[in-house]
């Protein structure tokens, strides 16, 4: 009789124990702005910062939307897109539901990717151009 009555308050403390666990949180949720960005291929080397170009990435759970001109005219759409994304603890992966550039629609971007503080670093290659970026986090 002793034994059950002890094991009850004992399961009863594991289990809110366990229920109570802080959720993990997904590191990449919020808003991000793009402060440089380094598009290279064999011949072509294109070096970008946030002076000259507005680059917004909103990152929800499971969702992403992307919008990006250039700052010099900001009447002109550069790039525009949404999608799902996941990660593992070095790949970061984006798949297009919707883009102004069509043959991005239904692909895959798979980058490497380091997150240190608010800072958002992805290498990776779309095509033949190699791709650098850098990300910050925005606060306000």
């Amino acid at each position: 009789m002793f034994t059950k009555k002890i094991y009850v308050p004992i399961l009863l403390l594991l289990f809110l124990f366990f229920a109570c666990e802080k959720q993990k949180t997904n590191p990449f949720e919020g808003a991000w702005k793009m402060i440089k960005g380094t598009y290279s291929s064999d011949d072509t080397k294109i070096e970008t910062t946030e002076e000259q170009r507005f680059c917004i990435k909103i990152m929800g759970p499971k969702y992403f939307a992307v919008v990006e001109m250039f700052k010099h005219n900001p009447d002109s759409l550069f790039f525009a897109a949404v999608g799902t994304y996941e990660f593992t603890k070095d790949k970061y992966i984006e798949k297009y539901t919707a883009s102004n550039v069509g043959y991005q629609i239904g692909s895959k971007r798979t980058f490497d990717y380091t997150l240190e503080n608010d800072l958002w670093t992805l290498t990776g290659k779309e095509k033949d151009m190699e791709l650098y970026e850098e990300w910050m986090r925005i606060k306000e």
